[in-house]
């Protein structure tokens, strides 16, 4: 009867160290990476609802994401600044331009997907600071 028994004994026993392990986490996980402070700046034509549209997604999307990153008077100087010029290409296309340290990226595309866009540059900011994180 001990020999039908001892397997699941042995595999609760697994069960239970594996449970105990995943609780305590491994010593990685407490090694946290450095997330440089950012300054944010968003300059757009404020009578034009398309822009303000646009600068408001992409502000929520930071505040949403990074506010605890957002440089105010109380963290100092930020590490990192973001500037972001949003601008009309006509009458049917939108372009947005941020500079991340220097770094340029550029999104353009028909005003339509204003938003889409939008969502395509926070993005591509958020990879932008993935990189600065890593070599900070």
């Amino acid at each position: 009867m001990m020999k039908k028994i001892l397997p699941l004994l042995l595999i609760g026993l697994a069960v239970v160290l594996f449970a105990i392990m995943s609780w305590f986490g491994s010593s990685d996980s407490s090694v946290s990476q450095f997330r440089p402070p950012i300054g944010l700046e968003i300059e757009y034509t404020e009578n034009d609802r398309m822009q303000k549209r646009v600068a408001d997604d992409i502000l929520y999307r930071m505040q949403t994401h990074h506010e605890y990153r957002l440089a105010t008077a109380q963290t100092g100087t930020p590490v990192a600044n973001v500037a972001i010029t949003i601008e009309r290409v006509g009458d049917d296309a939108i372009r947005i331009v941020a500079d991340v340290n220097g770094q340029p990226i550029v999104v353009e595309g028909p005003a339509e997907v204003a938003l889409s866009l939008s969502a395509k540059m926070f993005s591509l900011v958020n990879n932008a600071f993935s990189e600065l994180v890593i070599a900070g």
